[in-house]
């Protein structure tokens, strides 16, 4: 939180900082690491003073801390086409299919958080949906890393 804070007070500092695109993907980018921070840190005291996992106001706080973590690839996917020039030969459609697997990957944390509520977790038994996530995160950080 320390760095995105300290990033963010330095490029908001500079002159004409909002006029480039590229910086204002880099500002998402902050946002959204000091966001992920946040309520990571939020979650973590929130177990640490007992409160248990089951409850809808920790799964939620669960699920926007795992959302901000996963939407770190695609956003520096993002910043990196536009600082390195290659946004201009992207069209709409492209930055579409970019886009695609970070739509799947959200729609499936969403699924995995509701079947945790309406099944709760049970001890000792794998939960297919996290293990499933776990892989498509890890395919879809490996197709944002062949595409910048």
């Amino acid at each position: 939180m320390l760095l995105a804070g300290l990033l963010f007070l330095f490029y908001i500092t500079r002159p004409r900082v909002f006029q480039e695109r590229r910086t204002k993907y880099f500002m998402i980018l902050l946002g959204n690491l000091f966001l992920s921070a946040l309520l990571d840190f939020s979650v973590c005291a929130a177990m640490n003073s007992g409160i248990s996992r089951g409850t809808v106001k920790m799964e939620a706080a669960i699920a926007l801390t795992h959302l901000f973590s996963v939407s770190q690839p695609y956003f520096i996917v993002l910043y990196l086409l536009e600082a390195l020039g290659f946004s201009r030969r992207y069209t709409k459609a492209e930055y579409f299919a970019i886009a695609i697997p970070e739509i799947a990957l959200i729609t499936l944390l969403v699924m995995t958080t509701l079947r945790h509520l309406v099944s709760g977790g049970s001890l000792g038994v794998p939960d297919t949906y996290a293990l499933f996530f776990k892989v498509w995160f890890a395919a879809i950080i490996v197709f944002y890393m062949t595409v910048a």
